[in-house]
């Protein structure tokens, strides 16, 4: 008689059998590595803090805001191997706030060291790895715009070949095409409506410091560089936000203010549709206190296209109302709009003036200009043509030129598309209704304003113009499976989870 079989025991990581799980010890393995990249980016950031505050201590400016960006940038970029949609994510909600902190009025060395400019050299970095780890052979999805936007790009390039100051041009060329990298990383990126929602969300997110940086100048909190204040001022006074001038406040309001319009009808839940409105209404105030003529006609032409796209006659009375509420709570505003027809000192009649300087400097190179940002180093007022179809002739000639207005066409084309293609109230048409009127409104605030390297705006306009390539091309799938949790499948450490290959782990 035999004896009975003894009950089976079991382990973690093994069978029933005592044989050991196929996916245990990838699990382990990525579980150790998840904890060492955990306390090294500790380790690092304790060092940061440390470095920076000891330089405070010293009144080292630089060397108080350096440790803090370069760590960040690290930790970034090393998230960026394996999570580069969501890094995405996080400079799209942080680059409106990164402008407070500068390291110098002017430019120079320190302005190279400035956490905006290393957002800029980290998200081209960040594309280029990601290309570069893509599928050998792997078409990309593209876009006229992003034709006309890298021909943009070559033309500025070209134009530095024999110019006067390349440097200076070289700097105003990557800040360009980090916009343009935003572009193309996202028109890969969004695929799926989960995603498309993500991206509206981070643009939303990136609007809360504008607002309150905004309201704190207004009450006096808050100066134009973002320091301490000599009390309230009201909306007496030309609000800067957390930028260095009114019209690039102006101009990233106008575009916030656009988007959040366009998506109002698409907010279901009432209490987010409730804080979307009101923050609405105060983005309005705040624009109008910038005094910034140029913004507040693009903004006007960008709502009456949301009338017409979006069939909400209703915005006209809200349209009425803000002008009206303006001219009586902003005592500067209807002034503003009279000096441009009495004051010989005004700002429209100083760009006219200096566009008529301006000119004959297209002729000494027509073909490739004199260089991307040569005007300010060739002229005795050393701005910018406040004139951006202008700037472009001169600064990069006829081939410039051609791809600049290429580029502004095809803005309000892949706008007006994804509206034709997508089904009227739903989100889909409510962000392309934003990227539309966007578009409407770049084109009218370029011809009087130097919006092409004006990257912390250009960013925002290129995340919507994404949005809408990704609508344009058709109906998009609720979810995906890449867009599953990715701790485990990213890495291929989950139980059993078979190798994912390189770049879909990317994405």
């Amino acid at each position: 008689m035999s004896a009975p079989a003894s009950p089976s025991t079991s382990t973690p990581g093994s069978t029933s059998e005592g044989a050991p799980v196929a996916g245990a010890g990838r699990s382990r393995a990525g579980c150790a590595r998840r904890a060492a990249a955990g306390a090294a980016a500790v380790a690092l950031l304790a060092a940061a803090a440390a470095a920076s505050g000891l330089a405070v201590a010293e009144g080292d400016r630089v060397g108080a805001v350096l440790p803090v960006a370069v760590c960040g940038a690290v930790v970034l970029a090393a998230l960026a191997l394996t999570r580069v949609f969501a890094v995405v994510l996080v400079l799209l909600a942080a680059r409106t706030g990164v402008d407070l902190v500068r390291l110098s009025d002017g430019g120079g060395a320190a302005r190279a060291l400035d956490p905006s400019v290393l957002l800029s050299v980290l998200l081209l970095g960040m594309s280029a790895v990601w290309f570069i780890a893509q599928r050998p052979g792997g078409r990309l999805r593209g876009s006229p715009l992003r034709t006309a936007l890298l021909a943009l790009v070559a033309a500025a390039a070209l134009s530095l070949l024999g110019a006067e100051q390349p440097a200076r041009g070289a700097a105003e060329l990557l800040r360009l095409s980090s916009a343009v990298a935003m572009l193309v990383l996202l028109e890969q990126l969004v695929t799926t409506r989960r995603r498309l929602v993500a991206v509206l969300g981070a643009v939303a997110a990136g609007a809360v410091v504008p607002l309150l940086v905004g309201v704190g100048q207004v009450l006096g909190v808050l100066d134009g560089a973002g320091s301490g204040g000599d009390g309230p001022a009201g909306l007496a006074g030309r609000l800067t936000g957390p930028f260095n001038h009114p019209t690039t406040y102006a101009r990233y309001l106008l575009v916030a203010g656009l988007t959040g319009l366009a998506l109002l009808p698409a907010v279901r839940r009432r209490a987010a549709r409730a804080a979307l409105a009101g923050a609405l209404v105060l983005g309005a105030a705040l624009m109008l206190a910038t005094l910034t003529r140029g913004a507040l006609v693009a903004g006007l032409l960008g709502a009456l296209v949301l009338v017409v796209v979006q069939r909400r006659p209703v915005l006209l009375l809200g349209l009425v109302a803000v002008a009206t509420a303006g001219a009586v709570a902003v005592p500067g505003l209807v002034e503003r709009f009279a000096a441009a027809r009495t004051s010989s000192t005004d700002s429209l009649r100083w760009r006219l003036d200096y566009w008529t300087e301006l000119l004959p400097l297209a002729r000494e190179r027509p073909l490739t200009g004199i260089g991307f940002d040569g005007v300010r180093g060739l002229t005795e007022a050393a701005k910018l043509p406040h004139n951006d179809v202008l700037r472009m002739l001169v600064e990069t000639g006829v081939l410039g030129l051609l791809a600049y207005l290429a580029v502004l066409l095809a803005l309000v084309g892949t706008g007006l598309r994804a509206v034709h293609r997508a089904r009227a109230g739903t989100l889909e048409h409510a962000a392309a209704s934003a990227a539309t009127a966007v578009a409407v409104a770049v084109v009218v605030a370029s011809s009087a304003a130097n919006l092409i390297t004006g990257v912390v705006v250009l960013w925002y306009v290129m995340a919507l113009a994404a949005c809408a390539v990704a609508v344009g091309r058709g109906p998009l799938p609720e979810d995906a499976p890449e867009d599953a949790p990715e701790d485990a499948a990213a890495a291929g450490d989950a139980p059993g989870a078979r190798p994912v290959p390189r770049a879909v782990a990317l994405r």
